[in-house]
């Protein structure tokens, strides 16, 4: 041994673990031994302890390599050695950190003194709960009397630290590297270390001296003792820098995480800014333990965490300016003149305001998916929303007055195809897109192409591009430059302007509604509360329970009345005024959730409360929503559902390979079935489709975002609103049984009588001609209350082949859920009907699959499966007791098409069902209901007659005003003749042609029409 060496790598070791890592000196007595490589005995006997420590043979060094290695020796709790620390790197570029040889993964669980037993009892409150020794040697002052895995004297499992910790229900927090558990050891946290960040995972087997890979991971064995059930793991691992490696150990922790769930224990993931240190021990260095504290605290569940992981990598490229925490309105004259100007920042961030300085010496178009958004672009950018302006040429007036620029919803889009401009802007680009992919608005008269086309043409001819977004995907900015063939200039704004508290209430939806009673108790006058649903029925219920003559509701029935539409424009400054009517509370609907804001007099705001059941529109989206008043200080309040049932109708994937297969498979078969009834020319088209396009991987992108949102609704809402600097609290409302029973009683009966007031007025409204019905159908303005009932009452009519209409046909209708029901079972009934509803929507878009409808692949599944045929039976009067043989020859069928019965009719956890479930979930599909008779020994499921032969009645009216398939005219192919398009859609196509003059323009619309009907509508031919 060289003393001088020895002792200089002992000095040096001690000041690294106790003031580089804040360690505790009697812990690291306990846990650490210096050694040296060669070490002699008094009887003159040669050892070499660090060769013995790592299993390694005596002779893998030469003595002169013996002569200077020392070595700081990690043990565990039953002096085994863990890993050591060398004094120098015996390779290149590799960590001087050994663990011994063919021991594998390991965790370090060292001995503590008894002074950090005591205080991990302290933080835990299990004093009480220590053996007795330890207090005996805690109260006789022997605080550094360590603890054994071996016993002395007592009881093993009374001297072993880790069997206490086994023993007691306490928080573990996993770490990397040994260093750092010992750091937490000595703040009074349990904490174990791995090697790294996949160390905590056994994934190979060694046989015959061979690593096999285990068919199923399993945790290493030293975990799998701590992890009993309910037991928290807190993930304390290092914040690293790099992208790849961030990605990597993302990876690892969740595999590690997903074991740990399976053994049903409970994990989360603390991080801080790695700016304040990598690791844990140097993040209690530079910021001390408070802010190790206040981590831990904020820890998330690993759904929640990985949620954010994603959320972090939506934009994965680095901005090519970040601003940090400034408004973009300082950096607006600095952006690029030409190209592509992507503003990247949350709400609040001043995206708007930075357009509108871009804009004041350009002629500019800006496209958006809502109407409010649209004028208020248009009104703060000194600009006009085209459906209020008019046109000369190709300029853009309003009131007469020629303006530089203009907003245009959509679907409108066609109508400014001859406004040529130098600026294109999408602002909230993600939300436009997905609307123009898949929205039914933007697929109008099958229009969807068309409007694809122009969009096409516009980003391609604008010599600026501006798109911004606070929740901006690569998907989307792949997107725009993919049409545009070039790089966009993104820049990054991380302003959080809205850092409200956020308070998510853990229990049911009933209860947060006596908790909202609650505090209307409490609420001082000239106060409103201001409350969003995502559920339509819900706001109207939550109205009639907190009285009508107060409340003013904003939903898609009645954003067009006169007080909903100067609110709606006011930002606010209709506050005063409604306060002074008697209104206390401002309800909206999913319609509300983008383009209006609450900016002015937020002080008259007492809250803001959520509900999301996620069952409209997407976890973005929602998560927008509570930003609509745009003022920190007013507190929030949501109950969201754990999981929403919004999927995406086309696949349930969650990545967008998956989705794009799923997709084609459906969609393809669907074409196949019916391409003897396409004209030729389609059923080409659609055998040349290109399923990778842009356009298609950019919906797959967006449906499977919305797929993600939705399988963990709450986790995904809770991850978006700390994403953008909220501080979100979760509490569990503190309310008796009783209260919670009154509140779901109320809320029941305030929806029992907005139903049958609903019903009523359907009822009595004004009926409509064919064509007035036309008229409001393609109005883009939002309708008013009565325009909307007068509609929904010309629907009825019109499917039901009513005369009149009663509240009670309102009432059977149940807005439209047995209107579907009657469709599903004509389709089984008449299979010409599946056939002409796939063949309609294929002819009208051939190019675009997600507008087609797939009725025939559900009724070839039916038919294979047997059901059609049993639906038939019954519909026929031959079945009325389900026979069991049936019922378990489908159900097998259906099991072993899982895939394809989920695909096609969103079936989810079949191979769960029992047969009758899977049979009740079908028959109910198509209208028809059971209803359990007999005993447990004797259990038949009997069909409810009367509500079938009600069904069928109104089926067989139905189909004696629908032309038979026979009658329609078939050309000498095979192919449908049946014109889809008439004299008006004819003279559209003809008007959009005469507006542009513009070759290109023009183009692009001939390519996008089929040949003859180009013919018929330019050369007016009959």
């Amino acid at each position: 041994m060289r003393q001088p060496a020895f002792q200089e790598f002992k000095s040096k070791i001690q000041r690294e673990f106790l003031d580089g890592s804040a360690i505790a000196p009697d812990l690291f007595s306990a846990a650490i031994e210096i050694l040296s490589d060669t070490q002699f005995s008094l009887g003159g006997d040669v050892s070499y302890p660090i060769h013995e420590a790592l299993n390694w043979h005596v002779t893998r060094f030469g003595a002169e390599a013996r002569e200077n290695l020392e070595a700081a020796l990690f043990r565990n709790e039953d002096q085994s050695p863990w890993q050591v620390k060398l004094s120098r790197s015996l390779q290149p570029d590799r960590k001087p950190y050994l663990a011994p040889k063919g021991k594998g993964s390991q965790a370090f669980t060292p001995a503590v003194t008894v002074q950090i037993w005591v205080k991990i009892a302290q933080r835990y409150n299990l004093i009480d709960r220590l053996p007795q020794w330890v207090r005996s040697a805690h109260k006789n002052r022997d605080f550094t009397l360590t603890s054994s895995a071996r016993g002395f004297g007592v009881n093993p499992k009374e001297s072993s630290f880790w069997q206490w910790v086994r023993d007691n229900d306490i928080e573990i927090v996993l770490t990397e590297g040994g260093k750092k558990s010992l750091c937490l050891l000595s703040h009074g946290y349990v904490a174990i270390a791995l090697y790294g960040c996949d160390g905590g995972r056994l994934v190979n087997d060694l046989i015959a001296g061979e690593k096999i890979r285990k068919l199923k991971p399993e945790l290493i064995p030293d975990l799998k003792p701590f992890a009993t059930e309910g037991r928290e793991f807190v993930f304390a691992f290092d914040q690293d820098a790099k992208f790849e490696t961030r990605y990597k150990v993302s990876r690892a922790l969740g595999q590690l995480g997903d074991l740990l769930i399976e053994a049903d224990c409970k994990v989360k993931v603390a991080t801080w800014d790695g700016k304040d240190g990598k690791g844990i021990d140097d993040l209690i260095v530079n910021r001390g333990v408070v802010a190790w504290e206040q981590s831990y605290s904020e820890a998330e569940t690993l759904a929640q965490w990985r949620i954010q992981q994603h959320l972090a990598r939506e934009v994965r490229r680095k901005p090519d300016l970040n601003i940090g925490d400034r408004e973009f309105t300082e950096i607006a004259l600095e952006l690029p003149t030409s190209g592509i100007a992507a503003l990247h920042g949350g709400k609040g961030s001043g995206k708007s305001k930075a357009i509108g300085k871009c804009l004041k010496l350009s002629r500019w178009l800006s496209i958006t998916h809502l109407t409010s958004l649209g004028r208020d672009q248009s009104a703060g950018w000194a600009g006009v929303f085209v459906n209020d302006g008019d046109f000369h040429g190709s300029k853009l007036l309003k009131d007469g007055m020629p303006v530089n620029g203009g907003s245009v919803c959509v679907p409108s889009l066609m109508k400014v195809s001859a406004v040529e401009v130098d600026t294109l802007v999408l602002d909230e680009v993600t939300a436009t897109l997905e609307f123009l992919l898949g929205s039914k608005l933007a697929n109008k008269d099958g229009i969807r192409p068309l409007l694809l086309s122009e969009f096409v043409r516009r980003v391609r001819a604008a010599r600026l591009v501006v798109i911004a977004d606070a929740d901006l995907t690569e998907e989307a900015l792949q997107f725009i430059e993919e049409i545009r063939g070039e790089r966009a200039y993104l820049v990054r704004s991380e302003r959080k302007a809205l850092t409200y508290e956020a308070t998510v209430i853990d229990g049911s939806k009933d209860a947060t509604i006596a908790l909202l009673q609650q505090h209307i108790d409490q609420l001082p006058d000239g106060k409103i509360i201001y409350i969003n649903c995502d559920a339509k029925g819900l706001a109207d219920s939550l109205t009639e329970l907190l009285g009508r003559s107060q409340t003013l509701l904003i939903s898609g029935d009645t954003s067009g009345g006169e007080i909903e539409t100067s609110f709606l424009a006011s930002k606010g400054r209709d506050l005063p005024n409604l306060i002074l009517q008697g209104i206390r509370f401002i309800i909206s609907s999913p319609s509300v959730v983008q383009g209006f804001s609450i900016e002015h007099h937020t002080n008259l705001i007492d809250s803001v409360w959520g509900f999301y059941s996620g069952c409209s529109i997407s976890a973005h989206q929602i998560a927008q929503a509570p930003d609509r008043v745009r003022d920190s200080q007013v507190p929030r309040y949501f109950w969201i559902a754990n999981k929403g049932s919004a999927y995406s109708k086309h696949s349930g994937a969650f990545n967008v390979s998956t989705y794009l297969k799923e997709f084609r498979q459906l969609n393809t078969a669907a074409a196949r079935l019916v391409s003897h009834s396409l004209k030729p020319e389609t059923a080409q088209a659609t055998e040349l489709i290109d399923w990778q396009s842009e356009n298609l991987k950019m919906f797959a992108a967006l449906e499977v975002r919305r797929n993600r949102g939705m399988v963990a609704l709450r986790e995904t809402l809770i991850a978006l609103l700390r994403k953008e600097g909220k501080r979100v609290k979760v509490i569990r409302p503190n309310l008796s049984k009783s209260e919670i029973q009154s509140a779901k009683a109320a809320i029941t009966e305030a929806s029992r009588v907005t139903h049958k007031r609903y019903c009523e007025a359907v009822a009595i409204a004004l009926d409509l001609t064919d064509e007035a019905a036309k008229l409001l159908e393609n109005r883009t303005e939002a309708l008013t209350p009565d325009e909307a009932l007068s509609l929904t009452k010309y629907y009825l009519k019109d499917f039901y082949e009513l005369e009149t209409v009663t509240s009670a046909d309102v009432e059977f209708d149940r807005k439209g859920q047995t209107r579907t029901e009657i469709k599903r079972l004509e389709a089984v009934l008449h299979p010409d009907l599946a056939t002409q509803r796939t063949v309609k929507s294929i002819e009208r878009n051939p190019d675009t699959p997600q507008d087609w409808k797939p009725d025939v692949i559900a009724l070839w599944l039916l038919e294979q499966s047997g059901a059609a045929a049993l639906i038939c039976q019954i519909a026929a009067g031959e079945i009325e007791r389900l026979p069991a043989d049936q019922v378990q020859s489908i159900s097998a069928f259906v099991r072993s098409h899982s895939v394809e019965f989920r695909l096609a009719f969103n079936f989810r956890n079949i191979e769960t069902q029992s047969d009758q479930q899977i049979i009740g979930e079908i028959l109910s599909r198509h209208g028809i209901h059971t209803q359990r008779c007999g005993n447990r020994n004797n259990r038949r499921y009997e069909v409810c007659k009367p509500e079938l032969e009600t069904l069928l009645a109104i089926i067989e009216r139905r189909r004696k005003e629908i032309s038979p398939l026979e009658k329609i005219e078939v050309d000498r192919e095979g192919a449908i003749a049946e014109d889809p398009f008439n004299s008006e859609d004819l003279a559209d196509i003809r008007g959009l042609y005469e507006s542009s003059s513009d070759p290109e323009a023009r183009r692009l619309l001939q390519e996008s029409i089929p040949p003859d009907l180009w013919e018929r509508a330019i050369y007016q031919i009959a």
